[in-house]
C-alpha cells in the first residue's frame, strides 16, 4: 500500500484558499453574478440602481450564471415584490374607513392580483417553454396592471413603494425584451 505525504505546501496552498478572500472561489463566483447582475440592469434598463440593488438582495439570484436565468430570476422577483407591497395594501384596507380610499384600495388589491397572476400564470410558463414574445407581452401586461393603481388618494399610503415597484418591473420588462430580441 502507497502511503499518501501531505506537504507543507500543499497545506500552505489550501490554508491561502480557505483564508484569503482573494483566492476563494466563493467570492470570484459571487462577483461573477454580481457582475451579471449590474451589467444586465447598467445595459439594458432604465433604473439600473433599482435594478442591480432589487436583483442583489433577492437570494435567487446568487445562482444565476446565464442571461435568460437572470431574466426568469427577474420575473420571480417582480411576483413577489407585487406580492409584498399587496400584503402591504392589505394592511390598509383592513383599518380604511372612509369609502372612497377603500374603494382605491380594492380597485388596486384587483390590479395587483392580475398583475402577479400574469407574471406567474402566463409570463413565466412563457418563459420556460421559451416562448419569449409571449413572456414579454404579459411581463408588460403586468406593469401596465400594477401602474394602473395610481390614485392620488394612495400616494400617501404608499408613501414612495411603489413607484419604485413600477420602476423594478419596467426593468424586468426591458429585460425579457432583450431576452426576446437575442432570441430571434
Amino acid at each position: 500500500m502507497a502511503k499518501h505525504y501531505v506537504s507543507s505546501v500543499q497545506i500552505s496552498i489550501f490554508l491561502l484558499l480557505l483564508v484569503n478572500p482573494d483566492f476563494s472561489l466563493a467570492k470570484n463566483g459571487a462577483d461573477r453574478i454580481g457582475s451579471l447582475v449590474r451589467e444586465s440592469c447598467k445595459n439594458w434598463t432604465q433604473f439600473p440602481n433599482i435594478c442591480i440593488s432589487t436583483l442583489e438582495a433577492d437570494s435567487r439570484s446568487i445562482g444565476v450564471n446565464t442571461f435568460p436565468n437572470l431574466c426568469r430570476v427577474a420575473m420571480e422577483v417582480a411576483s413577489t415584490r407585487i406580492n409584498d407591497t399587496l400584503t402591504f395594501l392589505s394592511q390598509f384596507q383592513v383599518n380604511q374607513k372612509d369609502p372612497t380610499t377603500q374603494f382605491h384600495l380594492k380597485a388596486c388589491v384587483r390590479k395587483y392580483l392580475a398583475g402577479i397572476s400574469l407574471i406567474e400564470v402566463n409570463a413565466i410558463p412563457a418563459f420556460d417553454e421559451k416562448d419569449f414574445e409571449e413572456a414579454y407581452n404579459d411581463m408588460d401586461l403586468a406593469r401596465q396592471s400594477v401602474a394602473e393603481c395610481d390614485d392620488s388618494s394612495l400616494k400617501k399610503l404608499f408613501n414612495g413603494r411603489e413607484t419604485e415597484l413600477i420602476q423594478f418591473i419596467t426593468d424586468v420588462v426591458n429585460l425579457t425584451d432583450r431576452q426576446r430580441r437575442i432570441s430571434n
